[in-house]
């Protein structure tokens, strides 16, 4: 009896053993054995009732939230099989008899045993029967649910590849034009996918590029441009899912958040507007197998191709074998492999990145499919590329080289799958100012988004600031341009380039404020008052108490939102603790600015407009407790109109201690200093060097101010010739000096020979070295290309730019002086025909053949009739995505009001919606019946009397009697547009569209202003024999049309 009772209490009495039949075979044992014993008393059942009360309780006990009956055991060496979350405990208490030693003693015991120890295993069995049930019951449920999930997933899967086979790559794909904005098509593509989920596959129309920039108003630039930042693609998804039309007709709720791929994090804080980083290639995969088994999401990777790129060499490379005894066969595979390394080998190792969208992820074999879109004149397809999901964390997790801070992925969701607990229109508190306001998008100014971010975040904050108080005050600030006012502080301030460049340090809260106060002082600007109130620790220790704390902080935010744009606030805040990670600072500089313009008093968050929406968003939000940690040591710069409100915080006492400091106080201004070379290469270096070696001692400041351009545009290591040229002409008719500009395009003609060959380039530099002092020569040449070179690169950054100082025609050597801020770097040698190879190189953003410029001394060029900067074009620097767009936005703006290429696109779209209008269809060749809708849409859309007249002529005699006395024609009503081929007009073999407008005509031929300066120069010539074959060439694409004021 204690025998087989010791044995329930190990077998069942502490949680019976998972296999229930070997534990019903030993009890039927044991039930067989009580069947054949006989006892004739009543025995002691005391421990068979213990054992019968225990199992009753294990059965009667409640089981912890999110466990069964059934869980896995635990195996013990000392103990019987335990339940691992068994309560249940039979009483040691009652202990077995002592045993007796005598026979006669043990055979009574043994008689002495009654029946009930069969009642007991009866129950048993009978548990064991129920948990079995039980737990084949939750193996069903669990089985079923895995079929559930599985099922979901497949058809999930199903859709996914449906849906993107519907943007498969034609076979037979059209020419692709310039169009190049894959960040707009990835997030075309993404919305297009989002909303089909959320109108549960009931027809919709494709979000095609179009839409994004027509409900978004973009400036067309973005179309040219190679590559956005992350923090752009974020804020451009999140402004569409919330503006675009095509969302609100589906009535779906887009949430867009970015996660960037950052070190690491401070502490932890509940915070619903971002995403946490995710820092392990284990977390990334996590968090894509979660994904992509769901509905409704959909992610958009910034990656560097160069990484991939490489990975495919490497696989090549692996799988390539040349262990063939036959030595001619081992050549031949040897040269097939090394054509095939070539044909990959597009991506430089410093590009400007790329996006795609993940349209597939296999997670047990840990590979993943993204999606590269390219758009052509039939709208977008998707060029598809496998890679192991290790090869893509690393080319997401790299530092992208424009903003220092490393990539990632912006994650797009329906928002019922992510946030269907709260609403979404509490998650982001009010803006006090207008998004379009806070971009700057309103009145053709300068765009925030076009702030190049090396340029120093005070300088840029206190623009901004300047920006958004006239907005709400009329212009009470002077200024002469519009948009943020950084060219009107550097310029009124005569900043040195250094000091726009150099960044923020741990003291620009005191310098941003001293910067503001001089430049409201030289605009006698008097109704504007300032105040600053340093967060600052008492007596510097670090421990030391705040000299505000957070309460009053939060007082003075709500005073100033409660004024609706009245007040503006400068923030000045430690960079990586107000965003919660660590290594966003700029070359070790953590100060950083934003602009207050939002709170929600009821979640305690703030609004923060940033001041470089390149690196972060444009507006982020953050709790206002992380926010006063942040400005520790840092502070605010208020500016008001009322003067009472300077003794808050004592913002007007700092103010006047800050002005008492010579340390804050601006220098006098110097007259001409020895050219000072900055700390990274700029364009603008070299030609102050162009204009001081040619006799006109020049300053890198009397460029930037002189250049005709705003400085953050002037402020690049690289400009085309064509806009090289344009800023150095500026220079030279803005001092009068007397210097002429030749330039040449090392490229070839329309028959595909060499209009510059290598003897033609010799030439040239020989004769510039025969009269060094009557003219030099700059070399136009691929910096990247040049870092290829092992034998002749010095190892430094040399830009594109470099003047001839010395040629030995012996050796070949050119001697070249370039912009590097090494001194010791800054002269190199190269061989002539070395650099006449990196000279013919492609520039990625003209897509024309470099050159060279010839600078002479002579009579310079009269002032032009025509330029391109009437018009509000948004970037200066850019190609033009329709010639044709942009040449009546010219004439409109310089026959009757400034207008620019957006309003006449937009305005096209608009009036022709019955009608498929795509930019690629705009870019490429576009009919002159199509030219003349513009112009009727425009003239119609702007309420300006403007007519066309389509010229006929038949032979050149004809033509010029039609622009004979072109001096006397022309004037504030009447203008000739031309259009024309390039090939044909300028003899080159690239093929582009050339509009522009007449402005000469002589006996050599016509001269016409273009509006593609970046490919084509500010002006180019056609002598009458090759005007008259391009402009007959085609009447259905190229003419002269006259346009005149009715």
């Amino acid at each position: 009896s204690y025998s087989f009772c010791t044995l329930l209490e190990g077998k069942m009495g502490s949680g019976a053993s998972r296999d229930d039949t070997k534990v019903i075979a030993r009890l039927d044992r044991i039930e067989g054995i009580l069947d054949g014993m006989k006892g004739n008393g009543e025995g002691d059942n005391s421990h068979m009732v213990k054992v019968r009360d225990g199992m009753k309780a294990e059965n009667d006990k409640t089981v912890p939230p999110g466990k069964t009956a059934e869980e896995p055991y635990e195996t013990n060496d000392e103990a019987p099989l335990v339940k691992k979350t068994s309560s249940l405990k039979l009483s040691k208490q009652a202990s077995p008899p002592a045993a007796s030693t005598s026979r006669k003693g043990s055979k009574e015991r043994k008689t002495s045993v009654t029946f009930g120890e069969k009642e007991v295993v009866k129950e048993a069995k009978a548990q064991v029967v129920q948990n079995e049930d039980q737990q084949n019951d939750t193996d069903d449920a669990r089985r079923n649910e895995l079929i559930a999930n599985k099922k979901k997933q497949t058809a999930v899967k199903a859709r996914r590849t449906s849906f993107f086979s519907k943007y498969q790559q034609p076979e037979e794909p059209t020419d692709p034009s310039i169009v190049k904005c894959a960040p707009i098509g990835c997030i075309a593509v993404a919305m297009s996918l989002l909303l089909r989920d959320a109108t549960q596959n009931s027809p919709t129309e494709k979000v095609t590029v179009e839409d994004i920039f027509y409900d978004l108003k973009l400036p067309l630039h973005y179309v040219t441009l190679p590559a956005l930042t992350m923090a752009e693609a974020f804020d451009l998804a999140s402004k569409y899912s919330t503006r675009g039309e095509k969302p609100k007709a589906a009535n779906a709720r887009i949430q867009a958040k970015v996660v960037h791929f950052d070190l690491d994090e401070f502490e932890t804080y509940e915070d619903c507007y971002s995403t946490e980083p995710v820092l392990s290639l284990t977390g990334f995969c996590k968090e894509l197998t979660k994904d992509m088994h769901e509905p409704g999401i959909t992610h958009i990777l910034n990656l560097d191709p160069y990484v991939l790129q490489e990975a495919k060499i490497a696989l090549l490379d692996e799988e390539f074998d040349s262990d063939d005894e036959d030595v001619d066969c081992v050549k031949e595979i040897r040269e097939q492999h090394k054509k095939k390394i070539a044909a990959l080998r597009v991506v430089r190792k410093k590009n400007q990145g790329a996006f795609a969208i993940l349209s597939s992820y296999n997670p047990s074999l840990s590979k993943a499919q993204v999606s590269t879109p390219v758009l052509n004149t039939d709208g977008v397809y998707l060029s598809k590329e496998e890679a192991p999901l290790s090869v893509l964390y690393g080319a997401c997790s790299g530092k992208d080289g424009y903003t220092k801070r490393p990539r990632g992925f912006v994650r797009l969701s329906l928002a019922d799958q992510t946030c269907s607990e709260r609403d979404l229109a509490t998650l982001s508190p009010p803006l006090v100012y207008p998004m379009e306001v806070i971009e700057a998008s309103t009145d053709y100014g300068m765009l925030l988004e076009l702030i190049d971010p090396q340029i120093s975040p005070h300088i840029v904050a206190i623009g901004l600031a300047i920006h958004l108080y006239n907005s709400a005050h009329g212009n009470a600030i002077p200024r002469v341009t519009k948009g943020v006012a950084v060219s009107d502080i550097c310029t009124m301030l005569n900043l040195p380039v250094q000091a726009i460049v150099g960044g923020s340090e741990k003291t620009a809260l005191q310098e941003g404020f001293s910067l503001l106060k001089a430049y409201l002082d030289k605009t006698e600007c008097s109704s504007v008052h300032l105040g600053v109130a340093p967060l600052e620790r008492k007596s510097g220790a670090e421990d030391g108490m705040p000299n505000y704390d957070c309460d009053e902080l939060r007082e003075q935010v709500e005073i100033v939102l409660n004024g609706k744009g009245k007040e503006v606030m400068i923030l000045n805040f430690h960079v990586n603790k107000s965003h919660n990670v660590v290594g966003l600072e700029s070359d070790g500089k953590v100060s950083h600015f934003g602009i207050l313009v939002g709170f929600n008093p009821e979640t305690d968050v703030v609004s923060i407009a940033d001041v470089s929406p390149k690196k972060f968003k444009k507006v982020w939000h953050a709790p206002l407790e992380r926010l006063w940690e942040s400005m520790i040591n840092f502070g605010y710069i208020l500016l008001t109109p009322t003067p009472d409100r300077l003794s808050d915080n004592n913002a007007g006492t700092h103010a006047e201690a800050i002005m008492k400091t010579g340390e804050f106080k601006l220098p006098p201004p110097l007259s001409f200093t020895p050219i000072e070379f900055p700390a990274k290469v700029y364009c603008v270096t070299v030609i102050a060097i162009a204009l001081t070696l040619s006799g006109h001692p020049t300053d890198i400041e009397e460029v930037v101010y002189k250049g005709g351009f705003p400085l953050s545009f002037l402020l690049s290591d690289h400009l085309t010739l064509g806009d090289f040229e344009r800023v150095l002409q500026n220079c030279i008719a803005g001092k009068n000096y007397p210097l002429t500009v030749k330039s040449k395009h090392v490229e070839q003609d329309a028959s595909g020979v060499e209009k510059i060959d290598l003897d033609g380039f010799r030439s040239d530099v020989i004769d510039v070295m025969k009269h060094p002092d009557q003219s030099l020569l700059v070399f136009n040449f691929s910096g990247a290309a040049l870092t290829e070179t092992e034998e002749w690169y010095n190892g430094a950054n040399n830009g594109s730019y470099g003047i001839l100082q010395e040629y030995d025609d012996e050796t070949t050597l050119v001697t070249v002086l370039s912009a590097c801020p090494l001194k010791m770097k800054r002269v190199f040698e190269i061989p002539l025909g070395v650099l006449y190879g990196l000279c013919k190189r492609m520039d990625q953003i003209s897509q024309r053949a470099r050159g060279y410029l010839i600078v002479s001394k002579g009579v310079p060029e009269t002032g032009w009739r025509y330029v391109l900067t009437r018009a509000a074009i948004s970037h200066p620097f850019k190609p033009p995505v329709s010639p044709h767009i942009v040449a009546v936005a010219f004439a409109v703006s310089e026959l009757f009001q400034r207008i620019s290429p957006e309003d006449v696109f937009y305005a096209y779209y608009r009036s022709v919606s019955s009608e498929v209008v795509t930019l690629s269809s705009l870019s490429s060749k576009l009919v002159l019946e199509k030219l003349f809708t513009v112009i009727d849409v425009a003239a119609k859309t702007f309420s300006v009397p403007l007519t066309h007249e389509l010229l006929s002529f038949s032979t050149v005699e004809e033509l010029k009697e039609v622009l004979s006395d072109l001096d006397t024609k022309l004037s504030s009503k009447l203008l000739f547009l031309s259009i024309v081929p390039s090939n044909l007009a300028l003899r080159i073999k690239d093929h582009s569209i050339l509009c522009g407008i007449i402005t000469e005509a002589d006996s050599f031929g016509v001269t016409v202003t273009g509006v593609n300066p970046t490919k084509f120069h500010r002006s180019w010539n056609a002598s009458w024999e090759d005007y008259f074959t391009a402009v007959t060439s085609n009447s259905t694409y190229y003419g002269l049309v006259k346009l005149t004021v009715a």
